[in-house]
């Protein structure tokens, strides 16, 4: 009974990894990094609390849509909610300098996972919504959005007390949109990633 019992228990985490789970581990995983992070650096957690909600609004929106969208259906204007949510994070990140935190190392760090993690939610949106065929068209279209939202925040920093927006940020910022790209293509491979998979054959 051993045998079959983990066989079934295998396939029921399998049947589980679907664009919207993924969708929902990516927020609820950076939701855990941020807290970890701002206890570690001594953070006020009331400086944090719209940003903390984007992360939580972001998973509890994509296990809901999981729930209701077995089949993961592309052409759905539901998948722009995750990287909208997750630009409107970046911004509110960047809308304060916090004097008051004790950070342990280069926060610059936090640039490229950022713009990973944003570059992979645009992969899945422009991909699954407008069923891209050429990896380098879809490539082109995530670059240009996720750069042109990275130079936006540059700039959007400069109008912050206590923050400096510089050209090494920005490359920093292409550089993980970079490998969000090539993260996004790699996932793309797998059969469950790809766009209509899951979906119910016309009878």
């Amino acid at each position: 009974m051993q045998a079959p019992c983990s066989g079934i228990r295998r396939e029921l985490m399998i049947a589980r990894i679907t664009p919207w789970g993924v969708v929902a581990a990516i927020f609820a995983a950076q939701f855990c990094g941020a807290v970890v992070v701002a206890a570690a650096f001594q953070m006020d957690f009331r400086d944090l609390g719209f940003q903390l909600l984007i992360l939580f609004l972001g998973c509890v929106s994509a296990l809901v849509f999981l729930r209701r969208d077995r089949d993961n259906r592309p052409n759905d204007f539901r998948w722009w909610i995750p990287p909208c949510l997750y630009a409107l994070f970046i911004f509110l990140m960047s809308d304060d300098a916090y004097p008051d935190a004790l950070p342990l190392f280069d926060t610059n760090i936090f640039h490229p996972i950022e713009y990973l993690t944003l570059a992979f939610l645009l992969g899945f949106a422009f991909d699954r919504v407008f069923r891209y065929r050429s990896a380098g068209g879809l490539c082109l279209f995530v670059f240009c959005t996720g750069g042109f939202w990275a130079v936006c925040d540059e700039i959007h920093q400069s109008f912050v007390p206590g923050r400096t927006p510089t050209f090494a940020d920005i490359a920093i910022d292409f550089f993980g949109i970079a490998a969000g790209c090539a993260v996004y293509l790699a996932f793309r491979r797998l059969p469950l990633m790809k766009p209509g998979a899951g979906e119910k054959s016309p009878a």
